[in-house]
């Protein structure tokens, strides 16, 4: 019979559960609604995985991000259990496959992002599954008082109407008491159980490091050691940055954020994973769901933007339960960089309004016009036309994307698209004399489907690798045959594109988000504030302090954040001093050798030697013949 145990041991080769995860699984096979709330690093995903495993049906997973669902789904294969994802970029004909292996494939789970659950015609297809349960994770994403609000979330009680009677799970490794209760509210939890477990990771030390030269101590805690280590940076720019400076001065480094290739991604994770590199460069969404648990050290090279992302990303470090750190490293300008980076761009009712209506403008959208209508966007020349800000009006359209008012995935791209303008017999014959082409061509062929009836998207990365011809070589002959007129080719490079999803109503439009807007312009000033004060504050032991955020009431220092260590260190001198004196006032009277000394003084004998030692370098006091202490003279 399977039992949670037995399958815990056999895909996850654990022998027992961590801290709440029996209690979690247990709760969810009673049929009742559960809030996890774990540390990062807590095993949250095996609560309602191993539940999942033992319930008949497909469990139906909401996630925010595709990294994080791609990296469940690949573990997921890898042990051998049935997981699908849909996410963005599939036609609507391949995603009603998808679905049709769900209801049919016996499979387990189904990751889907929140925004999916939003279309009609994907829940009416869920309707026709046997759903066992609902896990819905970084819940804390439904809470506009959460650090990473997401409103798509607020709308996943559509699947609570939509399917039979089952349980739902909300999982999240950070939330203050307010998150929580919005949480389960949000959710429409109904009488959950909660699962708490502490806050607190007695092995991570949380170290907050002032200086002026950030690359040196950078290097001082990089050079010569072999830790598996994460630095993050503030962007993309600043990775690759950081990881030259690091290279140039002996540290070996690899840079990691989102306008790699996902071959390029791949290739640098596998090589930090398997500990070919040991320090990796990334932007703060690194990490998310990949489990590599002897990281030793986190370090933030800018303040994160809230106490919960630092608490999340630290927290990548020491999974294995060994000593680690997650450290932030901060000069004079960092408080009020943090402020300009996530305060002043923030978007406002006004820069929200102007912005959307010059956006429409720009595509030249009537009143009561756009919705379902698709363009390709310039974002760079959106903005200088308009003289916008970029970052500011990047949130903004991310803004309006999360409300539902258009779609805007922000990620750079290259739209390609071929058609063969010669008839079959005669892209043969010219292959017959064109050699240097005919590998390409016949790649196409096998590629794409439909190449002589109409221009077929292609992609150029697949091909290159396909032909093992460099982009820029590929690119060059594609542009020779269509000078040769053996193909069409459209080429377009495009920063992404903007799908409009309700009509141009201008104020109407945008009144219903405008208190979404005030209050998490409100939300964020209060998380930064709290950040600044975190590291500002050098009277209180960091794990208290970050317990405390959360709800959560130590009893005792942690011993190894930077207040504690400062604080020991102190306290040594301070001992120290008090020691000295002590000795130097006994020596007075006669000399004695250290047995007698430590007899006498009621402190420790390695502190006592400590002391000793250092009075004979400085000559004031000596050793005779005997081993016996006496004052120099």
């Amino acid at each position: 019979m399977k039992t949670p145990l037995s399958l815990l041991q056999h895909y996850w080769n654990h022998s027992e559960f961590r801290a709440g995860q029996l209690e979690a699984i247990q709760s969810v096979l009673d049929g009742n609604d559960t809030f996890v709330l774990m540390p990062t690093g807590g095993g949250k995903s095996v609560c309602y995985q191993i539940p999942a495993l033992l319930k008949d049906g497909i469990c139906i997973v909401v996630s925010p991000l595709i990294a994080l669902m791609s990296d469940q789904v690949a573990q997921l294969k890898t042990k051998g259990i049935k997981a699908v994802q849909i996410t963005g970029g599939k036609s609507v004909d391949e995603i009603s496959t998808l679905l049709d292996n769900c209801s049919y494939g016996n499979y387990k789970f189904l990751y889907l992002s929140p925004e999916r659950i939003q279309q009609e015609w994907i829940v009416e297809r869920l309707k026709t599954m046997q759903v066992s349960m609902v896990a819905v994770d970084e819940a804390h994403c439904v809470s506009q008082w959460g650090h990473d609000f997401r409103p798509a979330y607020q709308k996943i009680t559509v699947l609570r109407d939509a399917l039979p009677p089952c349980a739902f799970m909300a999982l999240t490794a950070s939330a203050t008491p307010k998150v929580v209760k919005e949480i389960i509210k949000g959710l429409s939890l109904n009488a959950p159980t909660k699962i708490q477990t502490s806050f607190h990771r007695s092995n991570l030390g949380y170290k907050t490091l002032f200086t002026e030269d950030k690359m040196g101590v950078l290097l001082s805690l990089l050079k010569g050691k072999k830790d598996s280590v994460i630095v993050y940076t503030r962007n993309r720019k600043s990775t690759e940055t950081v990881a030259d400076q690091l290279n140039q001065l002996g540290v070996t480094a690899l840079y990691f954020h989102g306008g790699l290739s996902t071959q390029e991604k791949n290739k640098r994770l596998q090589l930090w994973m398997n500990e070919k590199k040991n320090v990796i460069v990334a932007t703060t969404a690194f990490g998310m769901g990949i489990d590599k648990s002897n990281v030793r050290k986190v370090i933030h090279l800018s303040l994160p933007e809230s106490i919960e992302s630092y608490y999340q990303e630290a927290g990548r470090s020491g999974r294995d339960g060994k000593p680690a750190e997650g450290l932030i490293l901060i000069d004079p300008l960092d408080k009020e960089s943090v402020k300009n980076q996530f305060l002043n761009q923030l978007p406002t009712i006004e820069s929200t309004f102007f912005a959307y209506r010059k956006l429409c403008n720009y595509f030249q959208l009537g009143y009561g016009e756009g919705t379902g209508e698709v363009f390709p966007f310039q974002f760079n020349t959106f903005c200088k036309t308009y003289q916008l800000p970029a970052a500011k009006t990047y949130q903004i359209l991310k803004l309006l994307d999360r409300e539902g008012i258009l779609q805007f995935s922000g990620n750079f791209k290259e739209q390609n698209r071929l058609q063969i303008n010669v008839s079959n017999q005669g892209l043969f014959d010219y292959m017959e004399t064109n050699t240097s082409s005919a590998l390409l061509l016949k790649t196409l062929l096998r590629m794409y489907g439909g190449l002589f009836e109409q221009l077929t998207r292609i992609d150029l990365d697949d091909l290159s690798k396909k032909t093992s011809l460099p982009k820029s070589e590929l690119v060059q002959k594609l542009l020779q045959l269509e000078k040769e007129n053996i193909i069409l080719l459209d080429r377009f490079e495009t920063d992404t594109e903007i799908t409009f999803l309700v009509p141009r109503e201008d104020e109407q439009t945008l009144h219903p988000i405008t208190h979404d807007i005030k209050s998490q312009y409100a939300t964020k000033k209060e998380m930064i504030q709290s950040m600044i004060d975190f590291i500002e504050n050098q009277q209180a032991c960091k794990s208290v302090q970050l317990a405390a955020y959360f709800g959560e009431n130590l009893s005792k220092w942690c011993g190894i954040c930077s207040v504690c260590e400062e604080k020991s260190a102190s306290n040594k001198k301070q001992i120290s001093g008090i020691i000295r004196e002590e000795v130097l006032e006994i020596l007075q009277k006669k000399s004695l050798n250290s047995e007698k000394i430590s007899t006498l003084l009621p402190y420790k004998t390695r502190d006592l030697l400590d002391v000793l030692d250092q009075l004979v370098n400085e000559e004031k006091i000596g050793i005779d013949s005997q081993n016996q202490y006496r004052l120099h003279q």
